[in-house]
């Protein structure tokens, strides 16, 4: 009896709170950032694993000091996931460019295995292109925020109640 009152509101359906139009980003440019993210993670477990296991297994001073190395390491690879999953530009820059020096590195060293093992060279090329992909899509990533907030979409003339189809006369 209350719905046919004119003088009185009606019950208020909630919805899911969704974020603002200008913060939905299409899935196509942040997988790439969650997929490095996720392997940093994965690297930094890893690290922080290999610096336990080691500093369990022997008692020797130097096990330890390696194994105080790769918890530093697993630290780094832990600020990086962290900011990479903020989609930060600098942090996905700095990504690269640790890649790129190590990679630099393991090719200067001269090491003769280090080409001749195919798994490490797929290894490290896939963490490339990963770094690459990451790197593209947190750019877009911006530059579609930018875009959002600076022409936000307009309501369309249909969306009016005025133009909404009747329901059929009974």
């Amino acid at each position: 009896m209350d719905d046919q009152n004119p003088y009185q509101a009606g019950a208020v359906i909630p919805t899911a709170i969704s974020p603002p139009h200008w913060e939905q980003v299409p899935s196509r440019i942040t997988a790439p950032i969650t997929q490095l993210a996720l392997m940093g993670l994965s690297l930094a477990l890893f690290a922080f694993g290999l610096g336990g296991w080691r500093l369990i297994s022997s008692g020797s001073l130097f096990f330890a000091i390696d194994a105080v190395g790769a918890g530093v390491g697993g630290c780094i690879y832990l600020s990086l996931a962290f900011g990479v999953y903020r989609r930060s530009r600098v942090v996905v820059c700095l990504a690269g460019a640790i890649w790129v020096t190590v990679v630099t590195g393991r090719l200067l060293r001269d090491d003769p295995g280090f080409v001749d093992r195919p798994f490490q060279t797929a290894v490290i090329l896939v963490v490339g292109v990963l770094i690459v992909r990451a790197t593209i899509a947190t750019f877009r990533y911006h530059r579609h925020l930018a875009t959002q907030k600076r022409q936000p979409p307009r309501a369309r003339i249909s969306d009016d109640p005025i133009f909404a189809p009747r329901p059929p006369a009974a």
